[in-house]
């Protein structure tokens, strides 16, 4: 993966699932035991509703968040099955695990037991938000990179897919057998990749996240109560924009 990049002094990937992953934290400590690992920590809330929105938009979840996390139990099985199926291991499996992926306590303890703690940076979503320009800059220092240029104004807007063609969309979920292959022979990787996302955004729409009903929020936010003292504690700290 980082052998296309010579003479850069920092290499480095992310992957929202990396923090989920059972095996993740030490594979990375196996590759490199001095890996700096950032931890990017939401309101659980809303991470699960925002998990549950890209769950939709890529044609895995056809059910109402609330009903969803009423039937959670009984789907980690099915996502079991499709993710060995399909061979997408953690990213499809994570899918039907909403209220496991947003209990944070025990999967960032996982990564303080195994690495050096100067080589966790924990940082808050939220402030993260607010505070772009200085949290940047706390992760250039963390990496050890030059702070001297950081842009006063960092641009972004939440957006998500609405599914335009269910019908394509699972056909580029579960393509006929061959038929990426053939393609690829034909047009090579990099042209497939492309053709694949152009269709990807065929089959959506964009529009703004839609908000997630308060009275459903509120029956989160005290059942994950407990689950955000344990990360306070982590931390040495209060989050009270996780309490609301």
């Amino acid at each position: 993966m980082f052998r296309a990049s010579p003479g850069i002094s920092v290499r480095g990937e992310a992957t929202a699932f990396y923090l989920f992953s059972r095996t993740a934290a030490q594979e990375i400590h196996d590759f490199n035991p001095e890996s700096k690992i950032i931890i990017l920590l939401r309101n659980p809330v809303d991470q699960m509703y925002s998990h549950y929105l890209h769950a939709v938009r890529a044609g895995h979840e056809t059910l109402s968040f609330e009903k969803a996390l009423s039937r959670e139990g009984d789907r980690i099985e099915e996502a079991e099955r499709i993710a060995q199926q399909r061979n997408a291991g953690i990213f499809i499996e994570g899918f039907a695990r909403y209220r496991a992926v947003a209990s944070y306590s025990s999967q960032v303890t996982r990564y303080i037991d195994t690495f050096a703690r100067d080589n966790i940076l924990i940082l808050v979503f939220e402030e993260f938000i607010d505070e772009t320009p200085n949290y940047y800059q706390r992760v250039l220092l963390f990496l050890g990179l030059d702070t001297r240029n950081v842009p006063e104004q960092f641009n972004g807007e939440n957006t998500q897919g609405e599914i335009r063609s269910h019908l394509l969309k699972r056909w580029l979920l579960d393509p006929p057998p061959g038929i990426p292959a053939t393609i690829e022979l034909l047009a090579g990787k990099e042209r497939k990749a492309a053709l694949f996302r152009w269709l990807s955004r065929l089959s959506e729409r964009r529009r703004k996240m839609p908000e997630l009903a308060p009275k459903l929020r509120n029956q989160l936010l005290c059942e994950f109560s407990t689950e955000v003292d344990a990360v306070e504690r982590i931390l040495g700290r209060e989050l009270p924009e996780w309490r609301q």
